[in-house]
């Protein structure tokens, strides 16, 4: 597993230093298929791109032009096909899961950012809702999942009905909702935003190749993290984005990514704000050939 360095290995300031420590560690796994460094002289912040594929709601987008009977009869038909995707989703994520233990355990990096509208869920006041939310939506994650006969075990059916636990589940499903939700709910790490819900939510009627669906929402991701003041920002990103480009890596991004805009060189020009250096973490399973926005 070899890193792509993106800049001359001259002697790095303290911030690049510890981003190399955490690009051995994760090279070392076996959950990793290769990582590449975008490294900036000078960084005094890092965001690190976890590449991922993620849940789709096996009804997905259907049900916006179709009518649901319809749709329900659409993803009977395409079953098996469903399976060797959402088996795909599963094995991602569960290495993806690994991946942040790691960081945790090794980094000490328990606060990370995902590609979802998770604002308002964080209020001090209830301070057990998010729990509660992320609980939730992981059961009818796995629910629909059920109904449609894409996954299926006793303990599954069990669970669906509130009678089993998440530690019950089998590990062939068991990461399919999200290994950040699954970490979070275990009290592992916490969750930040990159979205508004409005972005969020209008970026599904949007051209998926398109500047907003990508380069917009990615440059959004960057500005919530940029304002949260970590040193080090994991981030769990779909594998069709690039955070870096020519100019910040140094080196081409990878082939089936379809961004448009260079974000880390784009963020790195504003007079007197935080400059980022880029590590991008392919678990294996994305590098075999299925990857999803």
């Amino acid at each position: 597993m070899m890193g792509c360095a993106s800049m001359p290995r001259t002697t790095p300031n303290a911030v690049n230093r510890e981003l190399r420590d955490i690009q051995a560690t994760l090279e070392a796994m076996p959950e990793v298929h290769h990582t590449r460094l975008c490294e900036v002289p000078g960084a005094n912040r890092t965001i690190i791109h976890i590449r991922q594929a993620h849940y789709i709601a096996p009804a997905g987008i259907l049900l916006l032009f179709t009518d649901a009977p319809t749709a329900r009869e659409m993803i009977r038909k395409e079953r098996e096909k469903n399976k060797i995707v959402y088996n795909h989703i599963n094995k991602v994520q569960s290495q993806i899961y690994n991946i942040i233990d790691t960081l945790g355990v090794k980094h000490n990096l328990r606060d990370f950012w995902v590609e979802e509208a998770v604002e308002g869920l964080f209020d001090k006041r209830y301070p057990d809702y998010a729990k509660k939310f992320f609980s939730l939506t992981y059961r009818m994650m796995l629910k629909d999942l059920f109904d449609a006969g894409i996954i299926e075990g006793e303990a599954l059916e069990s669970y669906t009905k509130t009678k089993k636990s998440i530690k019950d589940l089998d590990e062939s499903y068991k990461f399919i909702p999200g290994a950040h939700k699954l970490a979070f709910i275990e009290d592992k790490i916490q969750l930040h935003h990159t979205h508004d819900p409005v972005t969020y939510y209008s970026m599904h009627y949007a051209d998926k190749s398109s500047e907003f669906a990508l380069d917009f929402r990615e440059n959004m991701a960057i500005n919530y993290i940029r304002k949260a003041k970590h040193t080090h920002s994991p981030l769990i990103y779909g594998a069709a984005h690039a955070f870096g480009g020519p100019k910040s890596c140094n080196s081409p991004d990878e082939p089936h990514t379809k961004s448009y805009d260079d974000n880390i060189a784009r963020n790195n020009r504003v007079p007197f704000g935080s400059k980022f250096s880029l590590l991008e973490v392919t678990p294996a399973a994305v590098e075999e050939g299925l990857s999803f926005e």
